[in-house]
């Protein structure tokens, strides 16, 4: 069933993982200090709007004054949005320049790499549809042929593939 959990996953087998973590934290700092910006312009705006509708004796001036700090705070909302799905697609850009093999999660959430040389990699999995994007990241060490089995409670990466910022989405009210 497709509509099972872990089914239709793009997986990537990353390789490299020193540079690949540099750049990730590097990228992610600069996701962070734009979103940042943007937040702090939100807040303004919003707190202009709060006060537009007792800045002025006539009502209205006063309500031409809260519509257009409406609409600026209605963009600048649409342009954090966007920063955010560009900082999503630059964290999936990211993994593809590392990735090695690359495979999709049948339907019970199984996926396969063949002829996989020893060294340390990092699995990431993301779910292509959503807002906000799902993605998991497991570490593991490739010792020699066979099969091996992630464990998600045990392989699990202490970086998240999109920096935190999927609690940075805001849901829509």
């Amino acid at each position: 069933k497709s509509g099972a959990p872990g089914a239709g996953l793009i997986v990537l087998l990353v390789s490299d993982l020193e540079a690949l973590d540099r750049e990730h934290e590097r990228a992610g700092n600069e996701c962070r200090t734009r979103l940042d910006r943007a937040d702090a312009g939100i807040a303004d705006l919003q707190e202009r709007l709060n006060r537009s509708l007792n800045a002025h004796d006539n009502f209205r001036e006063a309500a031409s004054s809260s519509d257009r700090i409406g609409v600026e705070l209605t963009r600048a909302e649409h342009d954090r949005d966007a920063l955010l799905q560009g900082c999503f697609r630059q964290a999936e850009t990211l993994f593809q320049k590392y990735a090695r093999q690359r495979s999709i999660s049948d339907g019970a959430g199984r996926f396969e790499f063949t002829g996989v040389p020893q060294g340390r990699y990092r699995v990431i999995a993301t779910a292509p549809a959503g807002d906000p994007p799902s993605a998991w990241s497991m570490d593991c060490q490739v010792k020699g042929a066979g099969t091996l089995v992630l464990d998600p409670r045990v392989d699990r990466s202490s970086r998240d593939p999109y920096w935190g910022l999927r609690a940075a989405v805001k849901s829509a009210d």
